[in-house]
């Protein structure tokens, strides 16, 4: 007569440490992929930098002062990008709300893309003066070789991408 509770117990036992198993699993796994994200993020960013730098050096011939000044102007405007992007996503969320309340109406997307599209010039209008910043770090003969092969370097976003 014992046996019943003995086993109803462990039974509920063996159930929690389950469910228990479960959530730390499934609370390790999502982390794990957060941190693996982020990593392969901070990668991306780094080595593009790298190659950016690399380029400066080989092809353009960077001192290293000019080295020191690109970084510091790299990272001037990844912080403006930064601030852009948080704006853009902020006004992009926005605008999906009114397209969702238009309940996708032709207008309404007309409309949302227009928004969208108006905010593009001023992200384009910051990526090239960025470029031209780091121009202007060169010196005469360095604009020659710049100006000739720039766009090998920093046109390349959308092929690294592709690779993956």
């Amino acid at each position: 007569m014992n046996e019943k509770p003995k086993s109803k117990i462990l039974v509920s036992i063996i159930g929690i440490l389950l469910v228990a198993n479960i959530v730390m699993l499934s609370f390790l796994i999502w982390k794990n992929d957060a941190d693996r994200k982020q990593r392969i993020n901070e990668r991306d960013n780094n080595s593009r930098s790298k190659a950016v730098k690399e380029y400066l050096r080989k092809e353009i011939g960077f001192s290293e002062t000019q080295l020191a000044d690109y970084d510091s102007l790299s990272k001037k405007h990844r912080q403006e990008l930064k601030t852009v992007f948080n704006s853009l996503a902020a006004e992009r969320k926005k605008t999906f709300k009114i397209l969702a309340d238009a309940s996708f109406s032709d207008s309404a997307i007309e409309q949302a893309a227009a928004v969208i599209h108006a905010s593009q010039p001023d992200l384009e209008k910051g990526m090239l003066t960025h470029l031209k910043d780091i121009r202007n770090l060169c010196t005469p003969e360095q604009k020659t070789r710049f100006d000739s092969s720039f766009y090998k370097i920093f046109g390349r976003r959308g092929d690294s991408h592709k690779e993956k």
